[in-house]
């Protein structure tokens, strides 16, 4: 939008630009808008480490505060702390090995 302001001499560019500026500001509301609601749906935890209250997005997250590893599920306790495991391609291909260690077990 402030870029129309250089150009007020030429009607269709200011609105051209003035048209940019207010969708670009529309997209931002719902960006904004689409984090909060993720945010809403975040378990609140106290962190083992520091005791300080944080909250966890995902089934695995870091505390914000000190940076500790933080995890939801209990089949993931003791591994090794990846963004990955917060997927469902990557929860689907886990549970897929441990339906066949199950079976080859019996």
């Amino acid at each position: 939008m402030y870029a129309g302001i250089f150009v007020r001499k030429i009607p269709w560019l200011l609105l051209i630009f003035f048209v940019l500026g207010i969708v670009f500001i529309a997209l931002s509301c719902i960006v904004y808008l689409w984090i909060s609601l993720l945010f809403t749906k975040a378990a609140p935890v106290a962190c083992p480490n520091c005791r300080r209250p944080t909250k966890i997005l995902g089934r695995v997250d870091a505390c914000m505060y000190c940076k500790e590893p933080l995890t939801l599920g209990p089949e993931l306790e003791g591994k090794a702390f990846d963004e990955k495991h917060n997927t469902r391609r990557n929860q689907r291909e886990n549970a897929q090995t441990s339906n066949s260690h199950a079976h080859r077990s019996k």
